[in-house]
């Protein structure tokens, strides 16, 4: 048994911009009125993509889903109580990436067998947001998670979407721990700062090491 087949977790998030990393950054990208910092009802103007399935499945079953009101749709066989976001924005809904359910479709023990087996991984991806005259940029996202073992972590462009580079996130979590009101701060302005076409995507990735090559900011 690969010791891939047996990995669950969960990833949410809604999320904002502000500029001065300090407790008293002004916001200039998200909060209420911006329903793609929500995802109030869904995806708006982000993509989702699948990275890779395990096995012979095709990398489309590897989903990002919609959680109305906060909550992930499906149960994997493993999630416990975890499945819910707190964030303030929860009503609007959120986005979540639940591993558990991908690899066993709900079934204790059906490991590998679900539509999406691990090793998986997946993103979704932000529409261009403009950054210009703004010379910090913080990323402040809320998340619930249940870890096991996966990578997550925050990709940053500055062109578009056509070079990325990789903040990894949530590296402290331990395996089986749930953090379900968790607000996360990410100082992406060695890339973000004073551009115009920036985009970012979050992924959730569980692939061996030695598949996974990322450029650390």
């Amino acid at each position: 048994m690969s010791k891939f087949t047996n990995l669950l977790g969960l990833f949410f998030m809604t999320l904002f911009f502000s500029t001065n990393i300090s407790a008293q950054a002004k916001l200039f990208w998200g909060g209420a009125s911006e329903p793609n910092s929500t995802f109030n009802g869904g995806l708006n103007g982000w993509t989702a993509s699948g990275i890779t399935c395990g096995g012979s499945v095709s990398k489309d079953s590897a989903k990002w889903y919609f959680c109305p009101n906060g909550t992930l749709p499906n149960k994997g066989a493993y999630q416990g109580a975890g499945g819910v976001i707190n964030s303030p924005s929860k009503a609007d809904g959120a986005m979540g990436f639940n591993s558990d359910f991908l690899d066993n479709g709900g079934v204790a023990g059906a490991f590998g067998k679900g539509i999406c087996p691990t090793p998986h991984a997946a993103f979704i991806e932000s529409p261009s947001l403009n950054c210009s005259g703004q010379p910090s940029v913080e990323l402040r996202f809320y998340q619930a998670i249940r870890e096991f073992y996966a990578d997550q972590r925050i990709d940053v462009s500055n062109d578009g979407g056509a070079t990325w580079v990789g903040y990894p996130i949530n590296t402290e979590i331990g395996a089986n721990s749930a953090h379900l009101n968790t607000q996360v701060a990410v100082n992406i302005s060695k890339t973000a700062a004073n551009q115009a076409n920036v985009k970012i995507r979050f992924v959730y990735d569980i692939r061996p090491a030695t598949n996974l090559v990322i450029t650390i900011g």
